[in-house]
């Protein structure tokens, strides 16, 4: 009789010693995850044109779409980076990284951002387009 109390408390508290261990794995990834993803970014798309003055002149303009999940307002930057291994006729017309200025989102926010900037290329020649494959990065700022 013995033995077999001894065995179910043994399998009732491995089963118990389980069960905390997975609920506390469970609350670190819903924490980390969190704390990770405090802002939401997504590129809408990029489109650039030559200046009609000066045609190595490009007027950039990126249209991103910014999501605040946390509780309190953040102080950031974007850097776009162009992937280079993509084969496009007027990549020299995109700057390879550009960097924003510093920008501020209220707690729980979401923005719409047209981020504008002149690039000077090395192709003299009107063009044109519109363009999406970047990596972007956030910098955050205290």
């Amino acid at each position: 009789m013995k033995k077999i109390f001894r065995k179910r408390t043994q399998i009732i508290g491995c089963t118990i010693i389980l069960a905390i261990i997975t609920l506390s794995l469970g609350f670190y990834e819903l924490f980390t995850f969190r704390r990770n993803n405090i802002l939401k970014v997504e590129l809408v798309h990029m489109e650039f044109n030559s200046n009609e003055n000066d045609l190595q002149n490009k007027n950039i303009n990126y249209k991103v779409f910014i999501k605040n999940n946390s509780d309190k307002q953040i102080k950031y930057q974007l850097i776009f980076i162009r992937k280079d291994n993509v084969k496009y006729p007027y990549l020299d017309s995109i700057p390879k990284e550009y960097k924003s200025e510093i920008i501020n989102i209220g707690e729980g926010k979401s923005e719409f951002l047209e981020l504008k900037t002149v690039y000077v290329s090395s192709q003299n020649k009107n063009t044109g387009g519109f363009y999406n494959n970047f990596n972007i990065e956030i910098q955050y700022h205290e």
